[in-house]
């Protein structure tokens, strides 16, 4: 039986990117994005570092808790409280063993905890190589791209910069 996938997209800035961004940046940006994806009941996201070793209630590990950034919650129950917007990917008709042996793949290998980069492998990707997986859809550019698009900006490596001991968060 096909199962829907969909898209749980939160704004970590709690909407203060889109009152800031313009004049800050000089570009407009509606959000700082996190995203997870969702099937099969579970939410699923990335983190690396601080971000993801604190106990979450709730939240379960795919894989070896010592490498994997991959987790999994109940739908909405992240610390983040529930996501702003919920968009629809498609479905699947991947088995659910098939799924989770390719989630523990994952988490051994492309996205475990040391790998996470706010700029460059983020939540995001993991969103976007997984709703691939299962749908052969990508997520939307502009969730996908934030990273560059301030990356972009005149003040942008400047914020790299003094982001760089902080990546894994």
């Amino acid at each position: 039986m096909a199962q829907t996938v969909q898209l749980y997209v939160y704004d970590l800035s709690k909407g203060m990117v889109r009152a800031i961004s313009h004049s800050l940046l000089g570009v407009q940006l509606d959000g700082l994005w996190h995203t997870g994806v969702v099937i099969f009941g579970r939410e699923y996201f990335f983190g690396g570092g601080a971000s993801i070793s604190a106990t979450m209630d709730g939240v379960s590990v795919v894989g070896n808790s010592a490498v994997s950034g991959i987790r999994w919650c109940p739908p909405g129950t992240t610390i983040l409280g529930q996501p702003q917007q919920t968009l629809n990917l498609g479905s699947t008709e991947i088995p659910e063993s098939v799924v989770t042996d390719f989630l523990t793949e994952l988490s051994s290998s492309t996205f475990r905890a040391d790998t996470y980069s706010l700029f460059e492998h983020n939540c995001n990707h993991f969103s976007n190589e997984f709703s691939q997986f299962l749908t052969g859809n990508s997520i939307p550019d502009n969730i996908l791209n934030l990273p560059q698009a301030v990356l972009n900006t005149p003040i942008g490596n400047l914020i790299r910069g003094m982001m760089g001991g902080m990546d894994g968060f």
